[in-house]
C-alpha cells in the first residue's frame, strides 16, 4: 500500500512538472497566440478618425468615435497587404461619458468593428487613447465630468501651431496633474479603471483581441517633473500598478501593453519608467509599448545622417527592456510620403524592428497625410513600404528574420517546437512575388509546406525539435 501510495505521488508530481514546464515554456519577451506560437504583429493604427469630430454640446454625436474604415477594407488589410493586428483606439469620454452612465451602445458598436478583424483572424490590441487628455481642452479622452483644471479656462490656440505643444498650456497642465497625483480626486483614477474592467469584460473571451494598451502617451502635466522622472516614478508607475490590478481582477490572460511617458521619450530620449510588474497568475504578459518619433520628424525629412537619431532611440529602449523583462510593441511611427528620405527612412525602421523581433503599429490607417490611403482611398507610397515578408505566426521561437526589399530575400532561423499542432506561418505578398517563391529549408528534412493562395501565406510543419533556417526569394 505503501508503494501504490509513492507511485501515485511520483505520476501526480510528474505531470504537475509537466504543466508547469508547458507554462513556463514562454519567453516574456514574445506574444503567443491559443496555440503556443509566437506571434510578430504587423498592423496599423484604427484609427486617428475615430477621436471626438463634430459638436461637443451634442454629446451623441460628438462622441460616436466610429473610425473611417469599412469591412472590406479590414479585408483587404488581411488578405493582399498581410496584416494581422490592429491597434484599435477606444476612448474613456465614449465609454463613460457621464459618471456612472457606461455607454453600452458604444461598446456594441466597437463590438461590431472589432468583429471585422477577428473574424479574418486578425488580432486587436485595445488602445485606452487621450491627447491633450480631453476634447474639453482641444484634444481626446477624458470625459468632460473627469476634466478638472481647478477653474483655468483652456487655450484654443496651439502653441507654435504643434498641437503636442497644448500639453505646456495651464489647464491641460491641471488636468493631467489631477488626474495622476491620486490625491483631491481618486475618483478619476478610480473610474478609469471601472471604465476598462466594462471594456474588458465585454471582450476578454475573444481570444483574437489579444491585449490591452493601458493608456496612449500619458503625459504628468509639469513639464521638470515629467522630463526628470518625477512623473514616471511617483504618479505613472503607482497607476499602472492599480490599473493592472484592477485588470487581472477581471482577466488573467490577456496581454498588457504599457507605454513610458510620450514627452522626450517619443523624440529618443531616456524612460524613468521602474520595471512594471504584472499581478497576474503564471508568467508575466507584458510588452512594453513605446512610440518612435525621432526628432527629425519635425524637420520633415531624413537622410543617412539623421540615422543617429534612430539608433539612439533603438539602443535607449533596449536598454529599457532589459529593465522591464518583457518584449517591445511599437505603438506607433510614421512618416509623410512627400518628405525627401521616405525609402530610406522605412528601410532603416525595418532593419531596426526586424533585428529586435519586435511587433509594430503603423500611425495611422487614415486616408490622405501619412496614412497608406490616399484621399480618393488609392493606395499611398506609405503602403508599398509597409508590405512585407515577416514570419506572423511561429509554431516554436524566433532566432532572427530579415526581409531585404530591395533584393526581395527573407531569411529566418527559429527553433521549431514539434508539440505544437499548428503551422509556422509566413505571409508573402504576392505583389513582391508575382510568379510565386523559391524556399530553401535548412536544419530539417522533416517537414510539410502548404500555401494559402486567399492570405497569400505559406505554411510549414515539422516534427523534429531541431534549429530550422528558411530564405525566400522570388521566382
Amino acid at each position: 500500500m505503501k508503494n501504490t501510495w509513492l507511485l501515485c505521488l511520483m505520476i501526480i508530481l510528474t505531470l504537475s512538472c509537466k504543466k508547469d514546464g508547458q507554462i513556463n515554456s514562454e519567453n516574456p519577451r514574445f506574444v503567443y497566440d491559443q496555440h503556443g506560437r509566437v506571434l510578430i504583429l504587423h498592423g496599423l493604427n484604427m484609427s486617428s478618425s475615430a477621436k471626438a469630430e463634430g459638436n461637443p454640446s451634442d454629446t451623441l454625436t460628438y462622441l460616436k468615435h466610429y473610425p473611417w474604415t469599412t469591412e472590406s477594407f479590414v479585408d483587404q488589410e488581411a488578405k493582399e497587404y498581410g496584416f494581422n493586428a490592429v491597434r484599435y483606439l477606444v476612448f474613456w469620454d465614449g465609454i463613460e461619458p457621464h459618471k456612472d452612465n457606461f455607454r453600452e451602445a458604444y461598446l456594441d458598436s466597437t463590438a461590431v468593428r472589432i468583429k471585422w478583424y477577428t473574424d479574418r483572424g486578425m488580432y486587436v490590441i485595445l488602445d485606452m487613447h487621450q491627447d491633450v487628455y480631453s476634447h474639453v481642452l482641444f484634444g481626446n479622452g477624458a470625459p468632460s465630468w473627469a476634466t478638472e483644471t481647478d477653474g483655468v479656462v483652456p487655450d484654443s490656440v496651439a502653441p507654435l501651431g504643434l498641437w503636442w505643444l497644448r500639453n505646456l498650456q495651464p489647464a491641460v497642465v491641471n488636468a493631467y496633474q489631477n488626474f495622476f497625483e491620486y490625491t483631491d480626486y481618486k475618483v478619476l483614477q478610480d473610474h478609469y479603471i471601472l471604465a476598462w474592467q466594462k471594456v474588458i469584460n465585454r471582450f476578454k473571451d475573444n481570444p483574437y483581441v489579444i491585449g490591452y494598451d493601458l493608456m496612449n502617451e500619458p503625459h504628468g502635466g509639469d513639464l521638470v517633473k515629467t522630463m526628470f522622472g518625477e512623473f514616471e516614478k511617483e504618479q505613472l508607475y503607482p497607476f499602472y500598478k492599480r490599473l493592472i490590478n484592477g485588470i487581472r481582477e477581471v482577466d488573467n490572460e490577456k496581454w498588457i501593453f504599457f507605454e513610458p511617458r510620450s514627452f522626450g521619450v517619443n523624440f529618443g530620449l531616456d524612460s524613468y519608467l521602474p520595471k512594471i510588474e504584472d499581478q497576474r497568475k503564471g508568467i508575466p504578459r507584458m510588452q512594453y509599448a513605446p512610440h518612435c518619433y525621432p526628432l527629425f520628424m519635425e524637420e520633415s525629412i531624413y537622410t543617412s545622417g539623421r540615422k543617429n537619431h534612430l539608433l539612439e532611440w533603438e539602443q535607449r529602449r533596449k536598454k529599457e527592456l532589459e529593465k522591464q523583462g518583457c518584449g517591445m510593441h511599437i505603438g506607433e511611427f510614421g512618416f509623410h510620403p512627400d518628405w525627401p528620405g521616405m525609402e530610406l527612412f522605412f528601410k532603416d525602421f525595418f532593419e531596426m524592428a526586424d533585428r529586435n523581433m519586435c511587433n509594430w503599429s503603423y500611425w495611422s490607417s487614415d486616408p490622405g497625410g501619412w496614412g497608406p490611403w490616399n484621399p480618393d482611398l488609392t493606395e499611398s507610397p506609405i503602403m508599398n513600404q509597409l508590405i512585407r515578408v515577416y514570419p506572423r505566426a511561429i509554431a516554436g521561437e524566433p532566432i532572427s528574420f530579415n526581409y531585404d526589399r530591395d533584393a526581395k530575400v527573407f531569411d529566418f532561423v527559429y527553433m521549431n517546437n514539434p508539440d505544437i499542432d499548428m503551422p509556422t506561418e509566413i505571409f508573402i505578398p504576392e505583389r513582391f512575388f508575382p510568379n510565386g517563391y523559391i524556399l530553401v529549408v535548412n536544419g530539417t528534412t522533416d517537414y510539410t509546406e502548404s500555401y494559402d493562395p486567399v492570405y497569400h501565406v505559406l505554411k510549414i510543419q515539422s516534427g523534429e525539435r531541431k534549429q530550422i533556417t528558411i530564405k525566400l526569394q522570388p521566382k
